[in-house]
């Protein structure tokens, strides 16, 4: 099936287009932007599906809202039209379709281009008027507060927000594009696309918004994972993310040296716990110790290591082997002294989880050897 997309060098258009090229059967997708103005008709004439995303929401003059909104949709609509073709076609509005200004006007313009169109052909009409989107490769200081917020705070620059309580409605690019790509499959009609947006609309505040944002950055020095749970939070924390300059993607870890090898945090959450990693000399050990209520984890990535237990109180000693060579995990219960030996002649890499952050006032970790009562 050939795709025509409009716009297809805007933030919509670009995820879309990426998530088209991955499908089963790909597209074979014809592209058209503010550059390509004179092919246009051409495209039309060998579409069997139009994604109409272009569109103009910043321009320097007001006038231009007519040329990019209602005009650019009315020359789409007579050409099909006049040749004759009934060519389903999806178009790209507004929540602000509805205001009483000329942006709002230009696009419920549009809206009624595009249902007369459908009126007159037969053809399937998909209007999605669409809140604030927002998602990778948006662009800052143009049409999303949240491009903005994301790109002044990965490079140290100030967010102004005028009313912090301030009603946000909110929909996420994949969310949308996952709508658009079951317009063009069949499994969403045309009847169904406002519903399907409402279902995938967030509604927030400009403050909880920034809010949050300024949490993400701040935590992310601390090596802390937030609590991605929250579907907003972590659409958020995925928007963030690429906005990070590509110098700013690294950050430095603090890595604790001794005659046994290193050892550093990983990564640290309030819901999952605590991740480390260490290497370990030949014939060196590691723990010596036992838990109240912290629930370990080990996995020997590299090398061999030998895990000895024994109860508390006890002198019955067991041991596990562990090898880079299969790759196991071994749960450490609580109430057990255990520890680790590097048993073979490489240095072993053990990836170590925990159940909580190691809070250092209150490490939960009692030093007893395991092998001497």
């Amino acid at each position: 099936m050939k795709v025509l997309v409009t716009g297809a060098s805007g933030f919509i258009g670009k995820n879309l287009i990426s998530h088209l090229r991955l499908q089963s059967e790909p597209h074979d997708i014809l592209s058209f932007t503010k550059d390509s103005t004179d092919n246009l008709e051409s495209l039309l004439d060998q579409a069997d599906f139009i994604f109409h995303l272009a569109g103009v929401n910043r321009p320097k003059d007001e006038s231009e809202f007519k040329a990019g909104n209602t005009d650019l949709t009315e020359r789409i609509v007579k050409h099909l039209a006049s040749t004759g073709k009934n060519t389903p076609i999806l178009i790209t509005s507004s929540t602000q379709a509805v205001l009483d200004n000329p942006y709002g006007k230009s696009k419920i313009a549009a809206e009624k281009l595009v249902e007369q169109y459908s009126k007159d052909t037969g053809a399937d009409c998909f209007i999605t008027r669409l809140p604030n989107v927002f998602g990778k490769w948006s662009r800052p200081n143009y049409n999303s507060a949240i491009a903005t917020f994301c790109y002044n705070l990965t490079h140290s620059l100030p967010i102004t927000i005028n009313d912090p309580s301030a009603s946000l409605n909110l929909i996420y690019i994949d969310d949308v594009v996952h709508i658009f790509i079951g317009c063009l499959e069949g499994s969403i009609t045309p009847r169904e696309v406002t519903e399907e947006i409402t279902v995938k609309t967030i509604p927030t505040t400009v403050g909880d918004v920034a809010a949050t944002l300024e949490n993400l950055v701040a935590i992310r020095e601390t090596l802390v994972i937030p609590d991605l749970s929250n579907v907003l939070t972590k659409y958020l924390y995925s928007t963030l993310t690429s906005f990070y300059d590509n110098q700013d993607l690294t950050t430095d870890l603090v890595v604790n040296s001794d005659d046994r090898g290193w050892l550093f945090e990983l990564a640290k959450s309030n819901q999952f716990g605590q991740v480390f990693i260490s290497q370990t000399k030949p014939g060196f050990v590691r723990g010596e110790h036992w838990h109240h209520t912290k629930v370990e984890r080990f996995c020997v990535i590299q090398g061999q290591g030998e895990v000895f237990f024994r109860e508390l109180g006890s002198d019955r000693v067991f041991s596990h082997k562990l090898t880079g060579d299969k790759i196991q995990i071994i749960d450490i219960p609580v109430g057990t002294v255990h520890a680790i030996e590097n048993t073979g002649k490489e240095d072993m890499l053990l990836v170590i989880w925990a159940n909580e952050i190691l809070n250092k006032d209150a490490p939960d970790t009692y030093w007893e050897k395991v092998r001497e009562v």
